[in-house]
């Protein structure tokens, strides 16, 4: 077999974490455990992560990335009718958790109970959510156009509900109707933030 370069074998140890991690909970993920996963030398693991949460982070941030490719941050970002971004939102949330939801529900129930672990969840994946949908819903608000109520609370609500749901709906082995979860958080979100008079009338 050909040596892989240093690059190579990073990448598959991330690859072999989360195959890991989409069926096997996140304490069970140890160095030994992991490279058995994969067809690379243990001493790859050292030299590419200084621990598992360094590896964790990696994956979380790929994560982020795909959210954002996917169109999460629109919402955020742009200007325009703010339901309609953040339907755009949640097809873009519901399309990364099909690809993920496993590895996500794994990484996410984890969390509680390491502290690590809980920062790089925290930081990774809903703080930045958090801050830029209360930035947003502000904005909204002074618009007229956004329910009232303190937009950091209601933006940490939103968050963890969407993040709690997938989860639950595609964090777990089996078909769910994508379709049914995105009416399912529009109806709950949009109809809940946003007066659809006044963002009608934008």
């Amino acid at each position: 077999m050909p040596r892989r370069t240093r690059e190579e074998a990073r990448e598959e140890i991330i690859e072999g974490a989360m195959r890991f991690l989409a069926v096997r909970p996140y304490r069970e993920l140890t160095i030994p455990a992991l490279m058995a996963q994969t067809s690379v030398e243990r001493t790859s693991f050292y030299t590419s992560f200084p621990s598992i949460p360094a590896l964790v982070k990696e994956i979380l941030g790929r994560v982020s990335a795909e959210l954002r490719t996917a169109g999460w941050t629109n919402y955020f970002t742009l200007d325009g009718d703010p339901r309609e971004q953040m339907r755009q939102a949640i097809d873009a949330a519901i399309e990364v958790w099909s690809r993920h939801g496993p590895m996500l529900r794994a990484i996410s129930e984890a969390a509680p109970l390491d502290h690590e672990l809980e920062e790089l969840w925290s930081g990774e994946v809903l703080a930045s959510a958090v801050r830029a949908s209360a930035r947003r819903l502000r904005k909204e608000q002074r618009r007229g156009a956004a329910a009232k109520g303190d937009p950091d609370e209601l933006a940490l609500a939103v968050n963890r509900m969407i993040v709690v749901y997938l989860n639950e709906r595609l964090g777990r082995p089996g078909t769910v109707d994508r379709k049914v979860i995105a009416r399912t958080l529009e109806t709950i979100i949009i109809g809940g933030l946003y007066q659809r008079e006044a963002a009608d009338g934008a």
